[in-house]
């Protein structure tokens, strides 16, 4: 699994994709909101460096699924 699938928080644990952290009942809504939009900004640095990073558009991709799920 790449690390731009896998998104590791401090304080809230690792989920494996976006729809998990969307199902997770443990956390608010805004929490949902909140680690979505830190695991999509830690995407756009891999982009930067690598515009062509197909895992990363692809959780991207996943991240702005999840978001309008909530």
């Amino acid at each position: 699994m790449s690390q731009t699938t896998r998104f590791d928080h401090p304080e809230h644990g690792s989920y494996d994709s976006p729809a998990a952290v969307a199902a997770d009942e443990k956390l608010s809504t805004e929490d949902k909101k909140t680690l979505l939009q830190e695991w999509k900004q830690s995407l756009e640095h891999v982009l930067v460096n690598d515009p062509h990073a197909s895992d990363a558009k692809t959780t991207r991709d996943e991240i702005d699924r999840a978001e309008m799920t909530l």
